[in-house]
C-alpha cells in the first residue's frame, strides 16, 4: 500500500470493487485548532487518531489547521498540521475491517492521493533541512525518533509504503518528496531518481500500488499532479518491494517540523481518488490572464482567467485603492475609467457560478499598476513609453509628444563610460511593458541614455525636465514595498549638451528611501535655456548607485515611466509638486494633504506652500510681518510667484466673525533683496474711527 503526504488507497471488497468506490477518507472536517487524537471523522475507518509528543510542553501536538486547496479537487474542512517545530509527534490510525480487506487483496491495484505542504519558516515554524515527516499504510505505527536528516523510523519489525518530505539542503526551496518503503523496520527511500522537488508549494501526490503475491514485488507509483482534471502524468517514483500487506490496517504520520497533511484518500481508482469540484468556478483563488495595464492616464484595462463551472459564471473586478468595483459582469475584460495620472491602484477579481448557490472562488493575488503620467501639451518632447517595444538596447517609441523639436521615433540605452557593469538589453517582462527598463550585467542600475533635443525652424526655451522612475526586480518585475528589501540610494544626472558636446548645465538628485519603488525627479536647472532654431542638443540621463565613484554598489534596477522637457511657461508650481519635493514618493493625506500640519508648528501644509516655508521643519516660520502706525494697519506675506493652483486674500474684521476685504489695497514690497520668485505683498488697511481691527491673509486651493 502506499502513504505519502498524499494518501489515498484504493480496491475495494471484491463486491464493491466492480464499481469502484472511494473506500477511505480523512479531510479534517474538525474546528481549527482541535487536537487531531481523538477525532474519528472521515469514512473507512476504525477509531480515532491516536499519538505522542516528545515536547514535553505539547508545543507540537498536531491540530486543526486551515485546509489546503489544490486546483479542481473537491476538498473541505481543516488540515492536518504541527503547530510548531518542538519536539516530534507521530499520529495513527486504524482503517475499518472492510477497509482493510478492499486495500489489501493479492493482485488487486488500489490508489490513494494526499495534498502536502512543508510549511517552514516563521519563530517557530520548521527548518527546511529538517523538513522529513511522512505518511505511510502499514502493518506498524512510525516513531517519534528524531526525523532531523531522515524520514522518520517505523516500529520494530513494521512494514509499511508511503512517501516523505525530504529536506535537502537549508534553503525553502530545495524541499523535496520522495518515495519510502519500511521492510521489517528497515528504511528504504527513493531519493536519487525519485526525488521532485516541491519547495513550500501546495502539492497533490497519487499512488498506485499493484499488489502482487508473497515471493513476488508489490509496487508502488507516485505522481505529482498539476491539475486534477487532467490526465495523470509519468511517475516520478517508482519502488519494488515484497511485502505481506494481507495486515495493513494503519496509516501513520510522522514529524518533527511544521508539515501539513490533507484530503487523505483511498481507492479503487483514480477516479475515486481525484473527486473533482465542477461547480465552484477554476482557477480558484482567481488570477489575472493579462494583469491590470495602464492605456492611458486615466484608464487602466485588465482580463481575469478564464473561469470553469458546470454552470455559467461572472466575474468582479475591484479597485482595492478606492474600494470601487466593476458590479459582477459577464465579461472577464474590465476597464477602469476616470482614474487620475500618475497614480497607482490595485486591483482584485473573483468569479462566482450563476446558480441559486452563487459559489464564488477566493480573490485573486493583489496587482498594482500606475496610470501613465499626465502629457498636457506642454513639453517639448514627452514620451510614456506606451506600447514602445524593445530590441536589444533599444526601445521604438511610437508615442512621442513634440513641439518644436523633431521625433526621435527611438531611444537606446547605454553603458557608462569606464564602468565594469555592461548594459545588456532592456527588460521585455510583463511588468516592464509601457517602460523604459535596463537590465544590466549586475543587480545595480548603472546605465545612460541620450536623448536627442533636435530644434525645429523655431528656437524654443526650455523649462523644468520631469522623469518618473520605478525600481525593477531581476526579472524585470517591478518591485514592490510588500518585498520588504528596499532599494538602495541612487543618483540621476541629467546633462544638456549642444553639438560640440559642450556642457550647457546639469543636475544631479540623490533619490533616497522613497524612490526605492516609484518616485518623480523634478530638475530645474535648465528652466530658462533657449535651444537655437536649426540646432541639436543631447540631453544625457545617468543614473549611479549611491557612490558613483564606485558603479558596482549600485543596488537594484531602475527604469523609466517617462519623459517630460517642458516649455519654459510650462515650469509653473503646483501644490503636487511641492508636496513631491518635500514628500517624494508619500500619499498618506495624513502626512502630504493640504490641511496636514507633519510637523505641528499650528501651519498647515498649504500655507506652508504659500507662504514658501518648510513643513517639515517647525522653526521655519512664515516671514509675515504686521505693522501699524497712526495712520494705517498692513500686513505683509510672502508669495509663490510661480503657482497657478492657490490665490491669496486678505481680509479684515473688527469682531473676528465678519469678514471684508473692502478697502485693502495691495502693494509689492520695494525690496531689491527679495527673491523674485517669492515676492513679497504688502496689504494696507486705513484707519478709521474703529478702535480695533484685525487682518488675516486666507490662500484658497483653485
Amino acid at each position: 500500500m502506499i502513504i505519502t503526504r498524499y494518501i489515498g488507497f484504493a480496491t475495494l471488497l471484491a463486491t464493491a470493487s466492480v464499481n469502484g468506490e472511494l473506500v477511505v477518507y480523512e479531510g479534517f472536517d474538525n474546528n481549527a485548532g482541535d487536537p487531531i487524537w481523538d477525532l474519528n471523522g472521515g469514512s473507512g475507518w476504525n477509531g480515532a487518531w491516536l499519538g505522542t509528543d516528545t515536547d514535553a510542553n505539547g508545543r507540537g501536538i498536531p491540530a486543526v489547521g486551515e485546509g489546503l486547496s489544490f486546483s479542481r479537487l473537491n476538498s473541505s474542512g481543516g488540515s492536518y498540521v504541527r503547530p510548531q517545530r518542538y519536539g516530534v509527534s507521530e499520529s495513527s490510525r486504524s482503517v475499518s475491517e472492510e477497509s482493510q480487506a478492499a486495500l489489501t487483496a493479492d493482485g488487486s491495484t488500489i490508489w490513494f492521493s494526499v495534498l502536502m505542504k512543508a510549511n517552514p519558516g516563521g519563530s517557530t515554524g520548521g527548518y527546511a533541512a529538517n523538513s522529513h515527516a511522512a505518511i505511510v499504510f502499514g502493518d506498524a505505527s512510525l516513531t517519534t525518533a528524531n526525523p532531523a536528516t531522515t524520514p522518520p523510523a517505523i516500529a520494530t519489525g513494521g512494514n509499511a509504503v508511503g512517501l516523505s518530505f525530504d529536506g535537502d539542503g537549508s534553503a525553502t526551496s530545495a524541499i523535496g518528496i520522495h518515495g519510502v518503503t519500511y521492510t521489517a523496520g528497515v528504511l528504504t527511500a527513493d531519493s536519487v531518481d525519485g526525488r521532485i522537488v516541491v519547495g513550500d508549494s501546495t502539492v497533490l501526490i497519487v499512488g498506485k500500488i499493484e499488489w502482487a503475491e508473497v515471493g513476488s514485488d508489490d509496487v508502488m507509483s507516485l505522481y505529482r499532479v498539476a491539475d486534477a482534471a487532467a490526465e495523470l502524468p509519468e511517475a516520478f517514483s517508482v519502488m519494488a518491494v515484497d511485502l505481506d500487506q494481507s495486515v495493513f490496517d494503519i496509516v501513520a504520520i510522522a514529524g518533527g517540523q511544521t508539515e501539513i497533511f490533507d484530503e487523505i484518500r483511498m481507492g479503487s481508482s483514480v477516479e475515486d481518488v481525484l473527486p473533482l469540484d465542477t461547480v465552484t468556478p477554476f482557477p480558484n483563488p482567481m488570477s489575472f490572464a493579462t494583469a491590470p495595464t495602464a492605456i492611458s492616464d486615466s484608464e487602466i484595462t485588465m482580463t481575469a482567467s478564464t473561469a470553469v463551472s458546470d454552470n455559467p459564471v461572472e466575474y468582479l473586478f475591484s479597485n482595492t485603492t478606492l474600494a470601487t468595483d466593476s458590479g459582477w459582469q459577464a465579461s472577464p475584460t474590465f476597464t477602469d475609467t476616470g482614474l487620475t495620472p500618475d497614480t497607482p491602484y490595485s486591483y482584485t477579481v473573483i468569479a462566482r457560478e450563476t446558480s441559486a448557490s452563487l459559489i464564488e472562488t477566493a480573490p485573486s493575488n493583489a496587482a498594482t499598476v500606475w496610470t501613465f503620467p499626465e502629457v498636457t501639451g506642454d513639453e517639448i518632447l514627452a514620451t510614456v513609453f506606451a506600447g514602445r517595444s524593445v530590441s536589444g538596447t533599444t526601445a521604438t517609441i511610437t508615442d512621442f509628444i513634440v513641439n518644436g523639436v523633431q521625433d526621435p521615433g527611438s531611444l537606446t540605452v547605454d553603458s557608462v563610460a569606464d564602468s565594469t557593469i555592461t548594459v545588456l538589453d532592456l527588460f521585455d517582462a510583463a511588468d516592464a511593458q509601457n517602460h523604459f527598463a535596463p537590465r544590466t550585467s549586475t543587480n545595480s542600475a548603472h546605465w545612460q541614455v541620450d536623448v536627442p533635443l533636435a530644434v525645429d525652424a523655431q528656437p524654443v526655451v526650455m523649462g523644468n525636465v520631469e522623469l518618473n522612475v520605478r525600481s525593477f526586480s531581476s526579472s524585470g518585475a517591478w518591485k514592490t514595498v510588500a518585498q520588504g528589501n528596499g532599494l538602495q540610494e541612487h543618483y540621476i544626472t541629467l546633462e544638456l549638451f549642444d553639438s560640440s558636446e559642450a556642457s550647457l548645465g546639469s543636475e544631479q538628485i540623490l533619490a533616497t528611501e522613497n524612490f526605492q519603488y516609484d518616485w518623480k525627479a523634478v530638475f530645474t536647472t535648465f528652466d530658462g535655456i533657449e535651444l537655437a532654431a536649426g540646432e541639436s542638443y543631447t540631453l544625457n540621463i545617468l543614473v549611479s548607485g549611491p557612490d558613483p565613484a564606485n558603479p558596482a554598489n549600485a543596488g537594484n534596477y531602475v527604469g523609466l515611466d517617462s519623459i517630460r522637457v517642458l516649455t519654459e511657461s510650462a515650469s509653473g508650481s503646483s501644490f503636487a509638486d511641492w508636496q513631491e519635493s518635500y514628500f517624494p514618493g508619500e500619499n498618506d493625506e495624513a502626512i502630504v494633504g493640504p490641511n496636514a500640519d507633519p510637523d505641528s508648528d499650528g501651519i498647515d501644509n498649504l500655507a506652508e506652500y504659500g507662504l514658501n516655508s518648510d513643513p517639515t521643519d517647525p522653526s521655519d516660520q512664515p516671514a509675515i510681518v504686521v505693522s501699524t502706525d497712526e495712520t494705517e494697519l498692513s500686513i505683509s506675506y510672502p508669495t509663490v510667484a510661480a503657482a497657478t493652483d492657490i490665490s491669496y486674500t486678505v481680509e479684515w474684521s473688527t469682531n473676528l466673525e465678519d469678514w471684508f476685504t473692502a478697502g485693502v489695497v495691495e502693494v509689492l514690497e520695494p525690496d531689491p533683496a527679495v527673491d523674485s520668485d517669492y515676492p513679497v505683498i504688502k496689504a494696507i488697511l486705513a484707519k478709521d474711527t474703529d478702535k480695533v481691527k484685525f487682518m488675516r491673509v486666507s490662500i484658497e486651493q483653485l
